[in-house]
This record gives structure tokens, C-alpha cells and sequence, in this order.
């Protein structure tokens, strides 16, 4: 892909070449986000002056698809959470968690319950505008209609529907979620920078060698020695090239289980925001 810091930002400029996006626009390849919490990727950013802004990683306005019935991710978690709430003050109210918890915690537990799950005073799930509306909100006497509770079943048809129920809690999709603007590859641009001069391009590596107690590198156009190399060479690729690792080096990377997988870049009018979606996220469709 070529540097899109070079190309007219005009986004009503016809593409080019195949594989030219439209101006300003970009393909991600590879990874796509950095969890706030990877400090050392984070920190080469802010010292090589690479720009970042926030990933928006999900939305509860986009789409969730199972077995052909489309529901808006907040009713799906919103609704789970409620019918969570409501068993477990159903089980409070049975007494059937007497012996987990005293008694004062349960009473407090249980006016816990209502608030965090949204149900009545009874303990029952009762429609939330936090899940959504079938007729949304307007002016003056227009209130709107909240969506009817789903039920479990209707929330779980099949164990990979937990996966976007938790998928904010996963630590390395916990917002805020960040990018570097235009493209990860800014970042590994701001670090060349940095070492211009001594960086050899298109240069193939033919062999890694031990010489004593140092490494020898064996590319094209000739022969590099060093007191230490830092390999970032793909394990299925590495282990293809000649070397001098130890016996147990080698079968780890023979075992190293490289994930068939595929991106594809495509460009369109955007509209999901006609839908109210200003983000998206993987397992959930607009």
C-alpha cells in the first residue's frame, strides 16, 4: 500500500489503479486497534510524534445476526443483564441464596438488583429505554414505546452468542481504543525515521548462523555480524530459513499454528449511518 499521506484528499476522486482506495483512505492489513492499556506500542508513538485517535471498537446500535434474526446489540446486552437481575432476586426472593450471603447483604443486594437490571418492584424485567424503542421518542406527548424483554433463549440461541456479550470485558477491547491516524503503519514509518540511515531494504534473509558467542546474517548482497539480532520474521516464514537455532527452537516453531485467515477491503457510501451505526466491531454485522 503506498503512504496515503501522499494522496489528494479528495474524497470525490475516482480510484485508480486496482488496490488505489479513495483519497485520505486506508487499509489496515493487519491489526487495527491498540488497547489503551499497551503502553510500549502507545509510548514509540508519543516519542516518534505519531498522531493517535480514538477506535470507536463497537456500537449498540449495530446489528446482531443469529440464525437470521437481526436484533441492536444494546437490547441483546441490556436485556441479558436484566434477566440476570431478575433470577437472581427471584432467587432471593425464594430464599434460595440464605446460606450464601447474610441477610442484610441480601436486602441490599436485591434493591441492587432492581436498579442494575431495570425490573419492578416485584423483580420482574420490565421494557427499558436502554434496550431500544419500537416507535422511538419525539416532541410533546410523543413517549415513544420500549422494546418487549427478550427472553434467554432468545438471547442465547447457541454458545457463540456469549462471545458479544462479553466482548467489551475482553482486556484488549476495553475502551478507549486508539489508532494511529492513517493507518498502523504510521507508527512503523515514526520508528524508520529514526533509523533511516541504517535501514537496508529489499534485502531477502538467506540464513541465520551463530559465530561464538555472536549472530551472523546472511542476506542478499552479503553477510552482517552482530552481538545480538531481534528476529521479527512470521514463525511459519522463520522457520523456513536456514539456522543455528537449538533442536528445541526448531520443533516450537515447526508446532506453531499459524491461523488461516483472511481481510478484505472494500469501499461503499456509508450507510450504516442512515441507521444511527458510528462504529462497528468483529461478530457483529450493521
Amino acid at each position: 500500500m503506498d503512504d496515503p499521506r501522499q494522496r489528494p484528499a479528495d474524497p470525490d476522486r475516482p480510484a485508480g489503479a486496482a488496490g488505489e482506495l479513495f483519497g485520505g483512505l486506508y487499509f489496515n492489513a493487519g491489526p487495527a486497534r491498540i488497547p489503551s492499556w499497551h503502553h510500549a506500542i502507545l509510548g514509540y508513538a508519543r516519542r516518534f510524534n505519531v498522531p493517535m485517535e480514538t477506535f470507536v471498537n463497537s456500537h449498540m446500535a449495530t446489528g446482531w445476526d443469529f440464525g437470521g434474526k437481526v436484533r441492536p446489540g444494546r437490547q441483546m446486552v441490556n436485556d441479558m443483564q436484566g434477566r440476570i437481575a431478575e433470577l437472581l432476586a427471584k432467587a432471593i426472593d425464594q430464599n434460595a441464596l440464605n446460606a450464601a450471603m447474610p441477610k442484610e447483604e441480601l436486602g441490599q443486594f436485591r434493591q441492587f438488583l432492581r436498579f442494575y437490571g431495570g425490573l419492578n418492584e416485584k423483580g420482574v424485567l420490565v421494557a427499558q429505554p436502554s434496550s431500544g424503542y419500537s416507535e422511538w421518542p419525539g416532541g410533546y406527548t410523543q413517549a415513544g414505546k420500549a422494546l418487549d424483554p427478550l427472553t434467554i433463549r432468545e438471547m442465547l440461541p447457541n454458545r457463540g452468542a456469549a462471545f458479544p456479550q462479553i466482548f467489551q470485558a475482553i482486556i484488549d477491547m476495553q475502551p478507549t481504543m486508539l489508532q494511529p491516524v492513517g493507518g498502523m503503519d504510521r507508527i512503523s514509518y515514526g520508528i524508520y525515521e529514526q533509523v533511516k540511515p541504517s535501514v537496508r531494504l529489499n534485502t531477502p534473509v538467506n540464513a541465520i548462523r551463530r559465530v561464538g558467542d555472536r549472530v551472523r546474517i546472511e542476506h542478499a548482497g552479503g553477510v552482517t555480524e552482530a552481538d545480538f539480532a531481534i528476529v521479527t520474521l512470521p514463525a511459519n516464514i522463520l522457520e523456513r530459513v536456514p539456522n543455528d537455532f537449538s533442536p528445541a527452537k526448531k520443533a516450537a516453531l515447526k508446532k506453531v499454528n499459524i491461523l488461516r485467515s483472511a481481510k478484505v477491503a472494500f469501499e461503499s457510501p456509508r450507510f450504516w449511518e442512515a441507521d444511527g451505526v458510528y462504529g462497528a466491531s468483529p461478530g457483529r454485522t450493521s
